[in-house]
């Protein structure tokens, strides 16, 4: 598990919907791009480690209420970026020895 933060481009919206519209499809491309290179990420709810994370099948959220789960701190403002963080892992369980190599 780890911590990624992740600065969106500038927003060039003016009205509170359409910036909120902006930072969704960023979020969704930003994810897409991440499954491109690891299609075994997951994205972990921010509250609550034990509630179902997203995965690559998973349905995206479609405002920024329902992203807040999974993304931290994002505050919208025209003609500035939006940074975000995110707690990701893999959905492959890891295998611990205790056996040298």
């Amino acid at each position: 598990m780890s911590y990624m933060k992740v600065k969106t481009a500038h927003l060039a919206s003016s009205a509170t919907f359409e910036q909120e519209q902006e930072y969704i499809t960023m979020l969704h491309e930003v994810l897409q791009k991440l499954w491109q290179i690891d299609p075994n990420m997951i994205v972990y709810n921010w509250e609550d480690i034990n509630a179902v994370p997203l995965s690559r099948n998973s349905i995206l959220p479609k405002n920024k209420n329902s992203a807040s789960a999974y993304a931290n701190s994002a505050f919208l403002k025209q003609r500035q970026a939006a940074w975000v963080r995110m707690h990701n892992g893999h959905k492959k369980a890891s295998i611990i020895s205790n056996s040298p190599l």
